[in-house]
């Protein structure tokens, strides 16, 4: 007669009632358990031991493992013999009021160290936490596996991806997609949701942290119920129920959501080389106009390194005596430019602004796509004498750099090429502006604009027309400021972001082939 062991007795167990069995789970599980939970929760217990290594402690014991890397509690912050007590001050009011409204299961990452998985499987009573255990066994199970996955074979070769958990289950009614999924110029938002057809875990792996949108993220799904996932590649941060995912800065920086954490801390401004909130004065009669926009709206991510752009590049144009404007919104940009288009002379200057996140043919300006179609547009309303310069800050920026806008301006300037990405404040080791506020490449152009405009005291320039000032000796001026720019961009110095500048009679671009160098 052949003898089974327990192990394999609870695996024959669960396939004959249609139960995944999710494989071995690689590393020891610490649970916390009551003697009361414990004895309730038996069968559970059974199951998490076939599956996994499971060391049981009570509320006494648990303080020297209290740092393991996954731990499972089972009861809430009112469970007796000492469980509540530890778990009391790490749950919020809302997941207290979960736990006493019903049966819950809640996730924390990093709660005790770095790396850390803790589960709490809970209900209001003793008889709650038991059926929050029958009813959440899977969802545990493949939570670890999901986990391990995504540590162990997700994560880019360069180690450069945070990844993130959604601590809540999604269900078949929950609907998820990228912020702007698959946008067409010709046929308009195209919705491309996920599908969710059983209950899921959700990972968010972001690629290339820093950067401006769109660049290189997944969507990852793992199936509860069959332990398989599978991987969206997208461009976008994850929207589920209509809200934007960690595009916040306090949520994308908090530790309570990362699986994985390549070293990265949030960047903060130490030392604050130039200030540009001062007052922007400029003379009323200034015809020469600047407007400067910032593309941000609700949901979206680098709220703060956009409204930095957008404050410092209108500084330091009212420097250069420009009659400055600044907007938000599509609509006002749009009505701005048809009003001035009206108001200008030939031989004045306009000089529009634009940081914003960007797709492969567009601007994103406050959720709304600005093509190059539609830019050339509202260029074709200027007399052709007068001198327009362009400047945008955002991922794949270069494409604007098409003949027909080039047609009808003196100069423009992306912050990256065709197919590059742009970076919000990104302070690696090493980096020769550690102390620049906004986007890489804007910080580093008005700190070198302001060489030639600063602060107080006289400009170094000769006080023509404007445009004589700042971009008659293009070569002299333009370029220098242009590499300054470039040269204080970390995402450039680490081979990212590759800036571009085109100006009238300038026959090669200086990061093209055969220009003055810079990465291909």
């Amino acid at each position: 007669m052949e003898v089974y062991s327990l192990k394999e007795i609870i695996l024959i167990v669960l396939l004959l009632i249609g139960t995944t069995y999710y494989g071995d789970f690689d590393e020891s599980v610490i649970i916390l358990a009551n003697s009361i939970d414990r004895e309730l929760n038996s069968d559970f217990l059974d199951v998490l031991n076939a599956e996994m290594t499971v060391t049981l402690v009570n509320a006494e014991e648990f303080e020297q493992y209290k740092t393991t890397p996954y731990i499972l509690i089972l009861g809430g912050h009112k469970t007796p013999e000492g469980v509540g007590e530890i778990i009391e001050g790490e749950l919020h009011q809302q997941e207290k009021e979960e736990i006493v409204g019903g049966t819950s299961m809640i996730v924390k990452l990093n709660l005790w160290r770095e790396g850390q998985v803790v589960a709490i499987l809970a209900g209001t009573d003793r008889e709650q936490t038991k059926i929050a255990c029958q009813e959440h066994t899977s969802c545990y199970c493949t939570l670890l596996k999901a986990v391990q996955v995504v540590r162990e074979n997700l994560i880019s070769p360069d180690h450069t991806t945070m990844a993130f958990l959604w601590p809540h289950i999604l269900s078949s009614t929950d609907k998820l997609a990228p912020y702007l999924p698959h946008y067409s110029p010709t046929t308009g938002h195209s919705v491309n949701t996920c599908s969710l057809k059983e209950r899921s875990w959700f990972f968010w792996c972001d690629d290339l942290p820093f950067a401006k949108y769109a660049h290189p993220v997944r969507f990852v799904l793992f199936d509860i119920e069959s332990g398989t996932h599978t991987i969206y590649n997208e461009e976008w941060w994850p929207v589920l129920n209509g809200i934007s995912l960690w595009a916040a800065e306090n949520e994308y920086w908090n530790r309570g959501y990362w699986v994985h954490n390549p070293g990265l801390t949030q960047s903060t401004p130490r030392i604050h080389i130039h200030t540009f909130s001062a007052k922007i004065t400029v003379p009323v009669a200034s015809p020469d106009k600047a407007l400067v926009i910032n593309g941000w709206t609700q949901g979206e991510f680098c709220k703060k390194d956009m409204e930095e752009d957008q404050g410092a590049m209108a500084a330091i144009l009212g420097r250069m005596e420009f009659t400055v404007e600044k907007t938000n919104t599509l609509k006002s940009m749009q009505q701005t430019l048809e009003i001035w288009a009206r108001m200008m002379q030939p031989l004045d200057t306009l000089v529009l602004y634009i940081t914003a996140h960007g797709g492969e043919d567009y601007l994103l300006i406050s959720g709304n796509p600005l093509t190059m179609q539609e830019l050339r547009e509202l260029l074709d309303g200027f007399d052709n004498r007068v001198h327009i310069g362009i400047i945008i800050d955002s991922c794949f920026s270069g494409r604007f750099l098409s003949d027909d806008i080039k047609a009808q301006t003196a100069f423009i300037i992306t912050s990256t090429s065709r197919d590059g990405y742009a970076f919000g404040d990104w302070d690696p080791e090493n980096d020769v502006n550690p102390g620049d506020k906004g986007s890489e490449f804007t910080s580093g152009l008005v700190e070198s604009f302001a060489v030639y405009f600063p602060e107080t005291g006289e400009h170094p320039l000769s006080p023509k027309d404007v445009y004589g000032r700042i971009f008659g000796t293009i070569e002299e001026i333009l370029m220098d400021v242009f590499n300054g720019a470039t040269e204080k961009d970390a995402a450039h110095q680490h081979g990212y972001s590759i800036p571009q500048i085109w100006m009238q009679g300038l026959e090669k671009m200086p990061f093209e082939e055969g220009g003055h160098g810079g990465y291909q």
